[in-house]
C-alpha cells in the first residue's frame, strides 16, 4: 500500500469518528435539554481570561488565541452549587444574573440559558464532508491502478 492510500485510510478514519463525535454530543445536548427542567437564578462568580497561541494558516506567524472559562454559582433548596463552561466570546460578566436550568433528579446536571449550544452538528456535518471527499478520492486512486 502506498503513502496516498493510508493517507486516505487515515482520513476516512478522522472522518468516522468525527461523526461519531457529534453524534455523541448532540445525544448529551438533547438529553440535558430533556431532563433540566427546572430554573434558578444563578450569578456568575467570575470570568477568567486565558490566552494561548495557534498557528496561521501560513505557519509563519502565532496568533493568539482566547477562552473564557466562566463560574456560575445557584443554589437548589438549601445547597449551592457551582457549575463552569468555556467560550470563545465572552458576553457574561461577573457578577451578572443568568438562568440555570437544572435536572431536579441531579441539580448538578444543568446548563446556563444562552451558554449551551450543540455543536455536536456541526462536528458530524464536518466529518460527514470529510468522509465525502476521503471516499471519493480513494475511488479515484481505485480508478487510476486499475487503468495502468
Amino acid at each position: 500500500m502506498n503513502s496516498r492510500k493510508n493517507s486516505a485510510i487515515v482520513a476516512v478514519i478522522i472522518s468516522v469518528l468525527l461523526i461519531i463525535a457529534g453524534v455523541v454530543q448532540t445525544a448529551y445536548f438533547h438529553r440535558l435539554k430533556q431532563n433540566a427542567t427546572e430554573q434558578v437564578s444563578g450569578e456568575i462568580t467570575d470570568v477568567s481570561r486565558h490566552s494561548s497561541f495557534s498557528r496561521s494558516s501560513s505557519h509563519s506567524r502565532r496568533r493568539p488565541k482566547t477562552k473564557y472559562h466562566i463560574y456560575v454559582d445557584y443554589t437548589v433548596g438549601r445547597t449551592e452549587y457551582t457549575t463552569s463552561f468555556t467560550l470563545s466570546r465572552s458576553k457574561f460578566s461577573e457578577g451578572e444574573k443568568v438562568t440555570v436550568m437544572y435536572d431536579p433528579n441531579d441539580p448538578e446536571n444543568c446548563y446556563v440559558v444562552g451558554a449551551f449550544k450543540n455543536g455536536g452538528i456541526t462536528i458530524s456535518v464536518l466529518g460527514v464532508i470529510f468522509l465525502v471527499i476521503s471516499i471519493a478520492f480513494i475511488i479515484e486512486e481505485r480508478k487510476k491502478s486499475e487503468s495502468e
